[in-house]
């Protein structure tokens, strides 16, 4: 059978930051993180010597800490499906000097990542300044070079009010800024009108030494460009581009809902879905932020009001909106799904919205395989969604069991898959109650 795993994350030693070492005494420390910048590949895990700091996924960094000033071997090493231990895919010799700040950047293959070091002097803040540092820089391979403005709100773009132009792998010069309110544009390079990317209004806090960079979107952004703030205490956050909106995706899984027509507004006026029916699945819908009521009507009738579900949208983000339950007790669940593709594996996971088995096993075996001998990959639960089960490109069987037992609720489902494929299952009722349907998600 192929090699199965769930992505539950890299499993790493973390060591303290105090950076003890049997070395001779020390005169100082300088400052190390890294960041993960490679689109499409799996988590990394950063390591001083052989000792493990962090697992990082792509637009994410690990913690900033303090090493003494000596010269140390930082590592980065990766799982790959089939292979027990993590491969060793970089490495770097640093010599640490006390008082400066390093930051690698892993960017190009993951079977071969470029490992590009950031280096500046640290900023020490005394706790009486008013302003906060800022270095801005470009990790999206797919973009040219860009101009950075960061600006008060009222603000536009203009030529020679640029920040600085940054090539891919750049890093601007540290700048400071009074704290208050300021709003991020980056824009093609001497071309203020083609905005690349713009963040809504932010306030940034005094004493603060930010790293700012832009990253490739991947399939689990709304926006093609991502920027995160980085900093020594929280690491990487998500400053969302404000001209992209997030989504909703209406899933109908409640079996005894009748069709029904969907509406986002009070007055029953803006009809979002029409004859939306049990199994139905839509495609994406852009949202405003704030709260929404959706009111399910019958179909053609707005005075017959058959459920109304309450849903927040999330900035940057696409999510799910799923109807589940029965009459008396039906209710709505919206999650963030994981579409991001991982380059050196497939991965499925399904959502849980049959009613009628609260608890099931799932098993994925390949194709033609029994599952009288083996375990179950996983337990499912209703209106939850699984953990990632990561696969080798292959040809599989879907199995759904009542927990514990090999009494087959639904299956064999057959599902080829490719690298780098993602996709999601619902569970839903079927008119028998002692079975369930798995049905594959539309990818979009």
């Amino acid at each position: 059978m192929k090699r199965l795993l769930l992505l539950v994350g890299l499993v790493i030693t973390i060591v303290g930051c105090t950076g003890d070492s049997a070395f001779p005494t020390p005169t100082g420390k300088g400052t190390v993180r890294a960041i993960h910048a490679i689109k499409g590949a799996p988590d990394i895990a950063f390591l001083i010597e052989e000792t493990g700091l962090d697992a990082m996924s792509y637009k994410t960094s690990s913690v900033s800490r303090r090493w003494d000033d000596f010269e140390y071997r930082f590592n980065f090493e990766v799982g790959f499906l089939g292979e027990i231990e993590l491969r060793r895919v970089a490495s770097r010799l640093l010599k640490v000097d006390a008082n400066r700040d390093y930051t690698f950047v892993l960017t190009g293959a993951v079977t071969s990542p470029t490992i590009t070091i950031w280096e500046t002097d640290e900023r020490i803040f005394d706790g009486t300044e008013m302003n906060f540092e800022a270095r801005f820089a470009h990790t999206a391979p797919s973009l040219g070079a860009v101009d950075v403005y960061f600006a008060d709100p009222s603000t536009p773009p203009a030529v020679g009010e640029e920040r600085g132009t940054l090539n891919f792998g750049e890093l601007l010069n540290p700048i400071d800024f009074e704290a208050g309110d300021y709003v991020l544009t980056m824009t093609t390079a001497g071309d203020p009108a083609d905005v690349i990317f713009q963040s809504d209004t932010a306030a940034y806090a005094a004493q603060n030494a930010l790293i700012i960079p832009i990253f490739d979107g991947d399939e689990t952004d709304v926006a093609p460009y991502v920027v995160r703030l980085l900093n020594g205490i929280s690491g990487l956050t998500a400053l969302p581009d404000v001209r992209f909106s997030p989504t909703i995706r209406f899933f109908q899984a409640s079996i005894d809902l009748p069709p029904s027509d969907v509406y986002d507004d009070e007055m029953l006026t803006n009809q979002v879905l029409a004859n939306h029916m049990y199994g139905d699945i839509s495609g994406d819908f852009s949202v405003p932020l704030g709260s929404i009521a959706y009111a399910y009507t019958a179909v053609g009738n707005t005075s017959a009001v058959q459920f109304t579900g309450n849903f927040a949208p999330i900035v940057g983000n696409h999510s799910n909106f799923v109807v589940v339950g029965n009459e008396g007790s039906r209710a709505t669940i919206s999650y963030i799904p994981d579409r991001r593709s991982i380059s050196t594996l497939a991965k499925v996971d399904f959502f849980h919205a049959s009613t009628n088995h609260e608890l099931l096993d799932l098993y994925v075996v390949d194709a033609g395989e029994s599952i009288a001998e083996v375990n179950p990959t996983l337990s499912l639960s209703f209106s939850l969604v699984s953990p990632n089960v990561t696969l080798e490109a292959g040809s599989y069987d879907i199995y759904l069991t009542t927990l514990d037992e090999k009494t087959v609720v639904s299956g064999p489902l057959r599902h080829d898959v490719v690298l780098g494929d993602s996709t999601e299952f619902i569970i839903l009722d079927e008119v028998d109650p002692a079975t369930a349907e798995i049905k594959a998600i539309p990818t979009l």
